[in-house]
């Protein structure tokens, strides 16, 4: 393996100069297929990656290196301690792309047992916190880990079907509306509004159910129209306490998704009108 650095002048097209930089700081043991990526203009990082112990054997390194371009011919390296409650294990050949201004992405490669890496993690380069945004079972992904990149915030993964030597199956997974699926307002908002939805035409049921009582005379000649009032009757005294707490928790939930700035004047609303004919 090659224990060598090189920088390379892009400035002038057709003109690409290489440039034998300086090298500072703690420099990392030489390795191959580590994920490599820059986070801007002045920082590259690099995960893991295989290299060779002193008995020649192939192991994969447990650690990253922040890489500080100081300057047009200047590196300096920084041994990195990552954070988060999942951390990626050591692995290579992993992809390592821009996510998004201040996010990279590290997804699959090959394990320390040989077997795919199949999941994905997403690194904060401020704190260097790592969050695991994907995680399945190794023997679900392709035995020596799918071709993949990202396109447009999409992961998009190239495989081949068991015992095929082609690459003949494409994926992709929308991480963004993933998550936006599993986001607690959403999902908050989404819920009150069915809750609400079953408040309001449960409460005016019963309203019309307890409106034809109040014509006892065609309650005694038309026994549909009293089987509304009885059905009514057994609903509210059954669910008293259910309707109640139903009424306090779309409150809070009604005020919690205001506080985080999402409209909710015309659901508030809503929910009063019911709360007043409840209590009537």
């Amino acid at each position: 393996m090659v224990d060598d650095y090189a920088m390379v002048n892009t400035l002038e097209r057709g003109a690409a100069e290489m440039l034998e930089p300086r090298v500072r700081g703690k420099v990392p043991k030489v390795r191959r297929a580590a994920a490599v990526c820059a986070a801007n203009s002045a920082l590259v990082l690099m995960f893991s990656g295989e290299t060779t112990n002193e008995e020649e054997e192939a192991i994969l390194m447990d650690d990253m290196y922040l890489i500080h371009l100081e300057g047009a011919s200047s590196l300096r390296f920084e041994k990195a301690e990552a954070q988060g409650d999942y951390l990626p294990g050591p692995r290579k050949g992993a992809i390592f792309q821009e996510l998004s201004p201040g996010k990279l992405f590290l997804y699959g490669g090959v394990g320390p047992d040989g077997k795919p890496c199949n999941d994905a993690f997403v690194l904060e380069v401020d704190g260097l916190k790592w969050t695991r945004v994907f995680f399945g079972h190794p023997d679900l992904a392709h035995p020596t880990g799918p071709i993949a990149t990202l396109c447009q915030g999409k992961l998009v993964s190239i495989l081949s079907s068991a015992g095929s030597p082609k690459l003949d199956i494409a994926e992709s997974l929308d991480f963004a509306g993933v998550s936006e699926s599993f986001d607690i307002t959403t999902r908050m908002k989404a819920s009150s509004l069915e809750l609400l939805s079953f408040v309001e035409k449960w409460t005016a049921t019963q309203a019309a159910g307890f409106e034809l009582a109040s014509d006892p005379g065609s309650l005694a000649a038309e026994f549909d129209k009293l089987l509304k009032v009885m059905e009514a009757l057994y609903e509210v005294r059954s669910k008293k306490g259910y309707i109640d707490l139903l009424l306090e928790q779309l409150s809070e939930a009604f005020s919690f998704l205001a506080s985080q700035h999402i409209g909710m004047t015309k659901q508030m609303k809503a929910l009063e009108e019911v709360g007043r004919a409840w209590e009537e």
